[in-house]
């Protein structure tokens, strides 16, 4: 039941709408309060609990038996969602009971012969096995593990893990990974980071060459300290093979691959680095995302910083093919932003007013594939 202007669905403006809602065009729509992008698709969590999701539905990922969409779609029988997260052709999402549900496909077992992958799962199913979730992460592009951040303050993964003796190896249910204390974690191309409220981080999986790990290590079974991040971490966030931390002192500081800059001007030529460094050129930052290889932080007033990889214009500055390890500021956002989310070579911003705009490569690959400054989706 509704009353008064709850009831409202036409605007002029959007004081003409509830006030979770924002006026697009003559209609009024639920804000939007937070995006994840995958290298297939995207989704957003809306002020009324339902989840929207665009790009490619090959595996069910929209959350519906529709075809792929460039504009966003309702995911069937959800209602209550506080956190969704995307990978590959896989969503989750963590609901105000604290349940965790998934749909699309997903690989539920790994062998030398290859990964076995669930059948395509449009309807969200829940993942059993876990206390009650706050918070739920996996890299953009589906690979590595799934964790969930649990209220007694422990993170539980499952999907592709690394062996005691630096192998693949595979979790097939929720397995608390040995840590307590835990308020943040992340996940990147095959490892997994987490701050932890004595201060520091620590993460686990693979680091290859890009020393994702904060440690110089090829592999780590269990957490490692990240050696030279000191003081109390507020925002943690990874890309595909780097990470980077908002501390409270209120610098950004930025480890792992440096291929296209993602480390800033400081990290110079450096491939990789498994010493932070910090970002020149933000100033108050209030929130920050990685995805890719780029990273987006948003400073108060609602202006949006990038830097990284440009090859489909992820900076936001109107152009394409320029990296910059410079924090470049995003051009013609319709109004100041308050979350910004990356993924594959896309960006996604929530606006003050409850909108998204996008970025970068089309979600899903689909047309037009390239828009370098933001095009309002929501």
């Amino acid at each position: 039941m509704c009353s008064g202007d709850a009831c409202r669905t036409s605007c002029a403006t959007d004081s003409d709408c509830a006030s979770d809602h924002f006026c697009s065009g003559t209609s009024c729509k639920a804000d939007a309060l937070q995006v994840s992008i995958s290298s297939t698709h995207a989704c957003l969590v809306l002020a009324d609990g339902t989840v929207r999701c665009w790009g490619k539905n090959d595996s069910g990922q929209l959350g519906n038996t529709l075809s792929s969409s460039s504009t966003p779609v309702q995911v069937q029988n959800i209602t209550t969602v506080k956190v969704v997260a995307v990978g590959g052709t896989q969503s989750l999402a963590v609901l105000a009971n604290g349940q965790v549900m998934w749909w699309g496909k997903r690989p539920i077992d790994y062998s030398a012969s290859g990964t076995t992958y669930s059948p395509l799962t449009p309807a969200p199913t829940r993942i059993t096995g876990l206390g009650n979730a706050s918070d739920i992460v996996t890299a953009a592009s589906g690979d590595g593990p799934r964790c969930a951040l649990v209220d007694d303050k422990t993170a539980h993964c499952w999907g592709f893990h690394v062996a005691p003796n630096g192998d693949t190896s595979f979790l097939s249910i929720p397995t608390d990974i040995g840590l307590t204390g835990v308020t943040a974690i992340s996940g990147g191309l095959g490892f997994n980071c987490a701050a932890l409220s004595a201060g520091g981080a620590k993460c686990w999986g693979f680091g290859v060459e890009s020393q994702a790990l904060g440690t110089g290590d090829a592999w780590a079974h269990t957490p490692v300290m990240v050696e030279s991040l000191t003081g109390s971490v507020s925002k943690l966030r990874s890309g595909d093979y780097f990470t980077c931390v908002m501390r409270s002192a209120g610098d950004v500081q930025c480890w792992g691959s440096n291929q296209y800059h993602q480390l800033g001007p400081n990290a110079g030529t450096s491939f990789s680095s498994a010493t932070p460094f910090v970002i020149d050129g933000l100033s108050s930052v209030k929130d920050l995302a990685c995805g890719g290889e780029n990273a987006c932080a948003i400073e108060t007033g609602g202006a949006i910083k990038c830097w990284g990889d440009d090859t489909y214009g992820q900076l936001g500055d109107g152009v394409t093919g320029v990296g910059s390890g410079e924090p470049s500021s995003v051009q013609g956002l319709a109004g100041p932003a308050t979350a910004v989310a990356l993924g594959g070579e896309s960006v996604c911003a929530i606006l003050q007013n409850g909108s998204v705009q996008c970025w970068g490569r089309s979600i899903g690959d689909l047309s037009p594939l390239v828009t370098p400054i933001p095009t309002t989706v929501w």
